[in-house]
Formats: structure tokens, C-alpha cells, sequence
């Protein structure tokens, strides 16, 4: 452990040493090297710029690290609980930290005054923590617990729960800077599913409720004086199974009024900030009936009075300052590292970044609320990240530490964006990345959707597409229709199209690298994780002689069992049965494990044990239903891994199985030896 503190007070000291392999190295970059997980995660300096805290892996998993900034002093390590992640943490104020916990595995049952009970339609969730720690370790062992049981019995509980803790501790709505001591925490402590707000004291725990769940609180939204001013509700209808969202308005006189009847509401705008006048709303929401973009809007005259930003290309979402609440910044998609600053001096500090840091996204990660220190992450399609310090008093701008400092983006691959058109002519997008030997010659591809299918790949650092482009094979990555960040209307052009048009988008992109020169259409594999594992599945049997080989990773493969999970509400199932699945064709016909029988292509399926998103069960029964058939298939149980296998050990895992299926069934023209690890 003091070899691990040493390496990183150096690497903090902009000294750390790396033996990564250059793209003149003939040897290849160990998949750990790949596998490992980012150093300095979530950094974020102390409201007096004195101690900067961050994750680090140890041992493949995160610890937060606590030390004085640019001191070479042993650090405070915080280390998460026997069998949690760290999920986040927040400087409350100088002293205090606090560390957000959840559990990757699937909690199906909770203990309740120690009764085993199921959580039935909680399945599948993610159940979090929250303890309070001092910045000078001294309560580690015992840290403050800051989601408490309910004192008193509530009424209406459902498992008549006095004296178990929340099953969601983590949703903390406003940190109240003008009382650093404490901050609003949104709990359903009697396990009723509604939530009160509690404002809780950082340094024992002890809380007030100031809003009860009465009003049945989805969301609330405080203002810049900390006071609520909008939340979502959910409201009951036809029957107790049923809900809708419906959006109340505190005014001035301190009365809720009922906003649902508003036609911003109604074209589903919905706050998230607001001015320093709380009758100005900051709100998202689709501008032009399609594109999401930034508006404020009148909460008492009921109308929208500003378009701050909009794109005609991409969505927009906003950025707003943490500790004062203002509104400084937009993000979206189509704009350099997602972030366009509004507020004169972040807009200035970015533009000074930019000038230095040339061909980067540059966006500031932490600062302090004087804004004398700032720290930048500083990354590209080749670099995972590169932190950089700017002192203000010193006008100098210098490098802190690496956050992978096993890989050297030299030996890394470019990644350039492409249009194509569909075969029904819908218009599309995506990312190439070709392996460094590319040489004009068509080389083995991978065709990588993405998973959501409600997400969308961006320009940026990926460990898997950089993994797979190191062993010489082009990575193409489709933003399909479905994916978001394009409005509303690419959305939607997704519904229900699960193995229809969204499945052929991703085939047509393959087409596209075909014409383009870049591969051969006879070495093509499919790769994906979670929907980007269906629609690997998918892909092998819609298509069974296009492809070579089929990989899923954490994917789903059986949507009848899908369908079946969407047990929260009748809402949540109307939902899924409005979006999952191809219209006018029952599940069946396009979940991979019914359709097993088609599938002719070598399959990998590798799965974590504690895949809290997608169950094992998909992997299992699907490799199994596979060996049934007769069919080629390896099934790699991950066991200390979860959907988003965030720990050093399951990513190493799944690599080292996905390397060896791509080059036993790819045809790749091999410049060396592997250096993977056993």
C-alpha cells in the first residue's frame, strides 16, 4: 500500500512514469494495460483549494484518495465497504466528505427488522448508501451515516419498516452552500415509494424533515435562494397501477399551483434551474416540436419567454454552477467536448485552455469557488485524459497527472466520424477507428452498436475500441436511429424497429466501411454491450451469412424476459411495450434466444454474475439454448463484475475472452506477439 500512495504522489506531481508501448514499439499493449480503470476519477478540490480528494483503483477498484494539493505527504485513503462500489463523493465543506456507496449486485431482497423480504418490484435496482468522512480519516472505520431510519412508525408503510435504512440514499437535491453544515436529501424512509425531503447535518446525521411525501414527490427542482420551487409529482389514475407525471409551482406567496395545464408542460419542457428571480424557470425541451434545447420561461405567466440555445443538429442540455445555482453553460453533442460556456469567466478560462491545449476536448473539471485554481481534463480519441492545473496567481498551466498511465496515446488509434445513408435513405452517423498498420488495404472490422439503445457514441477516448484496434482490426461504432442526442423525431424513428430498421442500420454501416475500402464484407464480427449485445445476437440471426463471429457482452438476449422485468408500474410496461420490440411482429420474433436456431456464426457471450441491468439469466439460458442447438458458442461468466463492470479484474476478463475469439475467427494479419496477460 505505501508503493501504491508513493506512485501516486508522484504521478500527482506530474512525475509518474509509464513503461506503455509507443506506436514505434514492436511489441503489443498488454490488455491490462487497457482494462485498468482511470486514475483520478471524479476529481474535485476543497472549497478552500487547500486538498483535492478523487478516485483511484486499488487493486482493480476505487478508493477515494483525500490529500493537501501539491504536498507529497501521505494521503487519506477511504476505501469502499466489503461488497460496494463508490459510486460519487462531494466536499459538504472543508471538513466533511461525503461518499455515496452502491451495491452491483442484484438486490432481490432487503432486511427489514431482520426479515428477508423481496423486493419484488424493486428487482433488479440499485440499492445505494451515504456516510459522512472526515477529511482527516479519523472516522473511516465508523463513518456517520446520513440517510438514518425513520424515528417514529410511519403511517401507510408498506413493510412497516421503523428502523431500517432507505433503500435509495443518494438523492441529494441541493447542498445548501450558505449552510456548509448540511444539505436536502430526498428519502422514502418508511418504504411507502413516496419521498420526504430531509435537511441533514453532515457532521452527525441528525436531520428535520422540511417536505414530507405528501405531494408524492418525483423530482424537485430548489432555486438559487434553496427554496422548492417546481416538482414532479406522480398523480394516480384509473387505477392504483396507473400514473402519470404532473408538475406543480411554488409562487411567491408560498403556494403550490398545479403547472400541468400549461402548454410548455404539455410540449413536455420541464425546469431544471432557475433564475436569481424564481419566477424565471431555466427548462429543457423540445424547441422546434423535435431538437431539445435551453428556454426560460415564465412560471407566472405560464409561457416560454427565451430560447437561450438551441442546435438545429443536436439536443442541448444545461450546466449549472454547484454551488450558486446559476445557469453558466450549455452542453450538447454538437459542440467541442459537449460544453459551450455562457458565463464570461469560465467561457474565458476554456478559450485560454483551448489555445494551450490545441485539438483536445478540454473542459474544467473542478474548481474553487474563487476560481484561482482550476483543474482541466484534457482528453481525445487517443488520450483517456490528461489533468491540468491552472493557478491564477501564477498564470501557469501545468501538467498534474495522467488518468491511465499504462497507455501512451502515440500507440492509440484515430477515430474519425462518417454520414451514410440507410437503405431506405434515413441519414446517418457513426465513428470509424482504424487499427494503426492500416495501410489502404481492407483490414478484419468489428462493428460496435452502442448500448442503450437510448444512448449515442460520441468522439472520445474508448477503452474497447482502442483494445480491439491495438490487435490491427477496424472498430465502426453507428449511431443507429433510436439513439439519442438528435431529437426527439431520430428517437422515436426507433420505436419499436428491434430488429428491424435500427438492426439494418447497423448492417448498412458495415456496408459503408465495406465501400469505403476499409474491410473485406467476408472478416466482419459483431460486438456489443447490453442493447449492443441484442443486436450482436440479433445481428447473427437476421443476417446469418454476413458475419463471422457474434460477441455479446452483458446483452440482453431474451425480450419476452425483458418485457417481463418492466414490473415497476403499469406505466413502465406500456412503456416498454411501446418501444421494445419490432411493430407488428410478436417478441418472440426478434429475441435472439427464441431465433437461436438461425444463428450460424461463432458466438462469445460473456456475462457478469452481477449484472444488476441485465440479468445473467440472459447470457446463461442463451449460451445454453446455443450448446442445445448444436451451435458454436463460449459463455464467460464474470463473477466479480457487474453491468458496467466497473472493477480492473472483469474488464481484464471480458477482454482477454473477446481477444481471443476475434483473432481465432477474424483473419488478422498479426505484425507481433501478443502481450496479453494470462
Amino acid at each position: 500500500m505505501k508503493r501504491l500512495l508513493m506512485i501516486m504522489l508522484l504521478a500527482m506531481a506530474g512525475s509518474s512514469q509509464t513503461q506503455a508501448q509507443t506506436a514505434d514499439d514492436p511489441a503489443e499493449i498488454p490488455l491490462q494495460n487497457f482494462a485498468e480503470l482511470p486514475h483520478y476519477s471524479q476529481i474535485s478540490i476543497s472549497p478552500s483549494g487547500k486538498d483535492i480528494a478523487f478516485l483511484l483503483p486499488v487493486k482493480g477498484k476505487y478508493f477515494l484518495f483525500v490529500k493537501e494539493l501539491g504536498a507529497t505527504k501521505d494521503a487519506v485513503m477511504i476505501p469502499p465497504f466489503n461488497d460496494t462500489n463508490i459510486k460519487w463523493f462531494r466536499w459538504v465543506n472543508e471538513n466533511y466528505l461525503a461518499v455515496a456507496f452502491n451495491y452491483p449486485k442484484d438486490r432481490k431482497f432487503i432486511n427489514i427488522n431482520g426479515q428477508s423480504i423481496s423486493m419484488n418490484a424493486a428487482d433488479n435496482l440499485e440499492q445505494t448508501l451515504l456516510f459522512a468522512f472526515k477529511r482527516d480519516g479519523s472516522n473511516v472505520k465508523k463513518p456517520i451515516q446520513l440517510a438514518r431510519p425513520e424515528r417514529v412508525s410511519s403511517r401507510g408503510t408498506k413493510f412497516k419498516a421503523e428502523g431500517s435504512p432507505p433503500l435509495w440514499q443518494d438523492i441529494v437535491i441541493d447542498w445548501l452552500p450558505d449552510e456548509p453544515n448540511h444539505f436536502l436529501l430526498m428519502v422514502d424512509a418508511d418504504f411507502n415509494w413516496k419521498f420526504e425531503t430531509r435537511k441533514v447535518d453532515v457532521r452527525n446525521g441528525k436531520y428535520k424533515i422540511v417536505q414530507d411525501d405528501a405531494m408524492d414527490p418525483f423530482q424537485w427542482v430548489t432555486d438559487q435562494g434553496h427554496e422548492f420551487r417546481f416538482g414532479l409529482i406522480d398523480a394516480r389514475v384509473d387505477d392504483a397501477a396507473d400514473e402519470k407525471r404532473e408538475g406543480i409551482y411554488r409562487m411567491p406567496n408560498g403556494e403550490f399551483k398545479n403547472v400541468s395545464d400549461a402548454q410548455w408542460f404539455k410540449d413536455e419542457f420541464r425546469p431544471v434551474g432557475f433564475d436569481k428571480d424564481p419566477r424565471f424557470a431555466i427548462a429543457l425541451g423540445p424547441v422546434d416540436g423535435n431538437m431539445r434545447g435551453v428556454v426560460r420561461i415564465d412560471m407566472i405567466e405560464g409561457k416560454i419567454v427565451e430560447t437561450i440555445y438551441a442546435n438545429e443538429q443536436y439536443d442541448a442540455g444545461a450546466i449549472f454552477d454547484r454551488q450558486t445555482g446559476e445557469l453558466v453553460g450549455i452542453v450538447s453533442p454538437g459542440e467541442p467536448a459537449g460544453y459551450r460556456y455562457m458565463e464570461n469567466s469560465r467561457r474565458k478560462l476554456r478559450t485560454g485552455a483551448d489555445r494551450a491545449l490545441k485539438g483536445r476536448d478540454n473542459y474544467i473539471a473542478t474548481l474553487t469557488p474563487d476560481k484561482t485554481k482550476i483543474i482541466f481534463h484534457s482528453s481525445s480519441d487517443q488520450d483517456p485524459g490528461t489533468l491540468y492545473m491552472l493557478d491564477r496567481t501564477t498564470k501557469q498551466l501545468a501538467p498534474l497527472a495522467n488518468t491511465m498511465p499504462g497507455l501512451d496515446q502515440r500507440a492509440m488509434a484515430p477515430m474519425e466520424r462518417f454520414t451514410y445513408q440507410a437503405r431506405d435513405g434515413f441519414e446517418l452517423s457513426g465513428f470509424v477507428t482504424l487499427p494503426n498498420n492500416f495501410d489502404d488495404k481492407p483490414v478484419p472490422l468489428v462493428v460496435m452498436p452502442h448500448g442503450g439503445p437510448w444512448g449515442r457514441t460520441g468522439w472520445g477516448f474508448d477503452f474497447l475500441v482502442q483494445a480491439i484496434a491495438s490487435r490491427g482490426i477496424a472498430v465502426v461504432q453507428p449511431n443507429f436511429r433510436g439513439s439519442t442526442g438528435q431529437g426527439e423525431d431520430f428517437v422515436d424513428a426507433g420505436k419499436k424497429q428491434w430488429g428491424g430498421k435500427m438492426q439494418d442500420d447497423v448492417t448498412d454501416a458495415v456496408l459503408w466501411a465495406v465501400e469505403q475500402g476499409y474491410a473485406s464484407k467476408d472478416n466482419v464480427c459483431i460486438v456489443g454491450w447490453s442493447y449492443g449485445g441484442y443486436a450482436a445476437l440479433m445481428g447473427a440471426v437476421k443476417d446469418p451469412d454476413f458475419y463471422r463471429c457474434a460477441a455479446s457482452i452483458n446483452g440482453v438476449a431474451d425480450l419476452k424476459r425483458l418485457r417481463a422485468e418492466a414490473n415497476l408500474s403499469r406505466a413502465y410496461r406500456n412503456w416498454v411495450d411501446e418501444n421494445i420490440g419490432l411493430e407488428g411482429e410478436r417478441l418472440t420474433t426478434v429475441s435472439p434466444y427464441h431465433q437461436a436456431a438461425r444463428i450460424k456464426a461463432p458466438t462469445l457471450i460473456v456475462h457478469a454474475k452481477d449484472d444488476n441491468r441485465v440479468p445473467v439469466e440472459h447470457g446463461k439460458e442463451m449460451a445454453e439454448r446455443l450448446q442445445e442447438l448444436g451451435k458454436p458458442v463460449s459463455y464467460v461468466e464474470v463473477a466479480e463484475g457487474e453491468h458496467s463492470m466497473m472493477n480492473s479484474k472483469s474488464r481484464l476478463e471480458m477482454l482477454t475472452a473477446l481477444e481471443g475469439f476475434l483473432l481465432e475467427h477474424l483473419k488478422v494479419n498479426r505484425r507481433v506477439k501478443s502481450a496479453s496477460a494470462n
